[in-house]
């Protein structure tokens, strides 16, 4: 069984990790994080929050895009690219074509936003338990 409390390491720490600890620190000491030990195989727990298995199609339509934006990569906010919800361009009266109103709701994935993405205002899916909390977003603490 976990304890919750203050970490108390007696050792040398290689620099950066003290910030990592005190993230743990945080997490599982002061917020009481639920804890999955290594003897615990599938807890009922971690079980309802994981979002499960995801397909490689739709890995690459909803997660690559953040981890390629959170590794520095901006190829998603190109102007030529168009949302996954807009039709193509239409062709106005002057003989231009302008782009085309999107249907539907927000887009998947960021592409053809010209505004920079964050990560921390992405929704929360519908499967995750606080996913039907209007006010809950991933990476709210």
């Amino acid at each position: 069984k976990y304890v919750h409390g203050p970490i108390d390491i007696k050792v040398q720490i290689p620099s950066g990790y003290r910030e990592q600890l005190d993230i743990l620190q945080e997490t599982l000491g002061f917020k009481r994080a639920p804890y999955f030990g290594p003897e615990l195989e599938y807890p009922r727990e971690g079980r309802s929050i994981w979002e499960g298995y995801r397909g490689i199609e739709e890995y690459a339509r909803e997660v690559f895009p953040i981890e390629e934006y959170a590794n520095g990569l901006r190829w998603m906010e190109e102007e030529s690219t168009t949302a996954p919800s807009s039709v193509a361009a239409s062709e106005v009266d002057d003989g231009e074509l302008e782009p085309a109103e999107p249907r539907g709701s927000r887009p998947m994935t960021p592409a053809g936003r010209s505004l920079p993405l964050h990560v921390t205002g992405a929704y929360t899916p519908k499967s995750h338990p606080e996913g039907l909390d209007a006010e809950f977003f991933v990476g709210s603490m």
